[in-house]
């Protein structure tokens, strides 16, 4: 049985991988890089970017942060861009157990009160 976290992994895992190779590549052909110059830089096979680049293997923590440091950018710039790419549609499917959630006020009783009293003070 699935649970709701592995659905919302699903129905993220294709687009993210689509995004994070559109990311990739152009950053790549950026700098002029083969794909061969990408693996020395981050000391990964060339089959591995390969994978990455055609969207048959999703980034791993590790992988984001290597390439991020092979391309000269943080990786809080490459996972930004990359979720940029995500379409809205995908993101308002995967996030919207979020909205679900009514938040709970975090106040103390009499609180309100204290603050009304301070105002007219």
């Amino acid at each position: 049985m699935d649970t709701p976290d592995k659905k919302r992994r699903d129905l993220l895992d294709e687009p993210l991988r689509t995004a994070f190779r559109g990311v990739l590549v152009a950053l790549r052909r950026q700098r002029g890089w083969s794909q061969e110059r990408l693996a020395e830089e981050s000391d990964m096979e060339r089959s591995a970017i390969s994978l990455l680049e055609r969207g048959e293997r999703a980034p791993g923590l590790a992988t984001v942060l290597v390439l991020a440091d092979a391309l000269e950018i943080a990786p809080e710039a490459l996972v930004a861009e990359t979720c940029q790419r995500i379409p809205d549609a995908t993101k308002q499917r995967v996030f919207s157990h979020r909205r679900k959630r009514p938040r709970k006020a975090k106040t103390r009783p009499g609180t309100a009160a204290k603050k009304a009293r301070r105002r007219s003070g």
